[in-house]
């Protein structure tokens, strides 16, 4: 996953809004989101076949939990699957929780990468440098995060997510936004990079407060290509 964008309101109503994509090898094997059981905490969920992982999830607490890769020169392939971050803060019952557990990761056992816990009660990003780790907490408002967040890497993406879930005013409206692109333009979320096997390959759109909302799509994103989940949501959530 290399876009998320997640806008959380306080007050009386609070509610949680998320956009993202997943880019990664076209040919690197995956199972759909469903309801699933991680270890014993109910969840919506898709999973990584190759290393059994995931990369973006909510569970049965209404714990929304993503993660990004971070930008690096080469990828070593000796180090632990950064998909397993994302299943075992799953079971965690919120974000408070998983951030305690943040502490006792050592990133260096893994690629750089960035991992997104989040809940009604608040955003908890860790930044999985080798060199500096650091959790930062938001109370709220919007939060974006790629491959390129967080160094001194120029991030139009940022600001284009940004502007747009701020300015969105139903969940729908970010379909064509997280469907945007431009040829060899790494601005867009929509990536697409024939050349080397690589794009934008799933999405996910939720919504969580006084109702709750999910559209996920299997293929590479478009405006009218996303499928209701909003059942599922509910029952995993009741």
């Amino acid at each position: 996953m290399c876009s998320v964008v997640i806008r959380l309101e306080n007050g009386s109503e609070p509610s949680l809004w998320l956009a993202a994509n997943r880019d990664e090898n076209l040919d690197r094997a995956s199972a759909p989101s469903q309801l699933r059981d991680f270890g014993g905490t109910r969840v919506l969920a898709p999973v990584d076949l190759v290393a059994g992982g995931t990369w973006i999830g909510i569970n049965e607490f209404g714990l929304l939990v993503a993660i990004t890769n971070r930008f690096m020169e080469g990828r070593r392939t000796d180090l632990r699957s950064r998909g397993e971050l994302v299943k075992t803060a799953l079971k965690f019952d919120s974000s408070k929780a998983a951030a305690s557990w943040m502490r006792s990761v050592d990133p260096r056992d893994y690629n750089p990468f960035h991992l997104i816990a989040a809940d009604l009660s608040g955003i908890n990003l860790l930044v999985g440098r080798h060199d500096a780790p650091e959790i930062q907490h938001f109370d709220g408002g919007i939060v974006a995060v790629t491959e390129r967040s967080f160094s001194s890497h120029e991030d139009m993406r940022v600001d284009y997510l940004s502007r747009k879930i701020a300015e969105a005013k139903h969940l729908s409206d970010m379909k064509a936004a997280m469907s945007e692109h431009r040829s060899m333009d790494f601005g867009m979320p929509k990536i697409h990079v024939p050349e080397i096997n690589y794009g934008s390959r799933s999405s996910w759109l939720l919504k969580l407060g006084a109702s709750n909302e999910l559209w996920i799509t299997e293929k590479p994103p478009q405006r009218d290509g996303y499928e209701n989940f909003s059942e599922s949501l509910d029952a995993l959530l009741a």
